[in-house]
């Protein structure tokens, strides 16, 4: 199960999923929740459901990040769950590396590295985004873990999901992964599965800086 959040993404949407339709692996479902978009997202997102039914949206008004996150977690089946930025998107071996890769080792969170790509989906002169210091032993002195993220549902749902009413709109994902981490194997992926777009209206870029570092400080608490 692939969860797509989404607000006022009518330029991204199509990619997002566009690279899901690209995937060699067939056995998946897509869930995009949509945050009351005024924008064109909603009828792009429904002109592709109407053409591949694995394609699920679901509308909601005024939620949180996090809530609309686990919206898409309780309307989904899949014994996995990942999660795709409306903004992003996914290599076109995404989906199969990530199901074998749960088939065949017992971990609860499995991570793949990142590209970096401008507004236009082109890639930048920035190195791939590995995170390989990220370890059970340094994740608290660390940023951030990686993506692609894909989880295991048994593991979701025995924390709770994800924190609506302490990380409603930024370092909801960070603080996932640590309380994952403290009773989980985590598993690394050691190849690019998906696609970071930088671009200004995006929800990182328009955060400050310390406002990150307070939300991430908070987490580690």
């Amino acid at each position: 199960s692939v969860i797509i959040p989404v607000r006022n993404r009518e330029k991204f949407i199509g990619k997002a999923l566009e690279s899901l339709l690209e995937n060699d692996f067939e056995d998946w479902e897509c869930i995009v929740v949509d945050n009351a978009s005024d924008d064109n997202t909603p009828n792009i997102v429904e002109k592709f459901s109407r053409a591949d039914k694995r394609i699920k949206l679901v509308r909601v008004k005024n939620k949180s990040l996090s809530a609309c996150l686990n919206e898409g977690i309780r309307r989904s089946r899949g014994w996995i769950v990942c999660q795709l930025d409306s903004d992003d998107f996914y290599s076109k071996d995404a989906l199969r590396t990530v199901f074998e890769y749960h088939r065949e080792y017992p971990v609860a969170l499995a991570i793949s590295y990142y590209d970096v790509v401008d507004e236009g989906g082109k890639p930048l002169n920035f190195p791939t985004v590995k995170h390989l210091e990220f370890s059970i032993n340094n994740i608290l002195r660390v940023e951030g873990a990686g993506a692609l993220r894909s989880y295991k549902r048994e593991a979701l749902e025995r924390v709770g999901g994800f924190d609506e009413e302490n990380f409603p709109d930024f370092g909801e994902d960070y603080d996932l992964v640590l309380k994952l981490t403290e009773i989980f194997q985590v598993g690394r992926i050691h190849k690019v599965l998906y696609y970071y777009r930088r671009h200004p209206q995006s929800t990182d870029a328009q955060r400050p800086l310390l406002y990150k570092k307070f939300i991430k400080n908070s987490a580690r608490k």
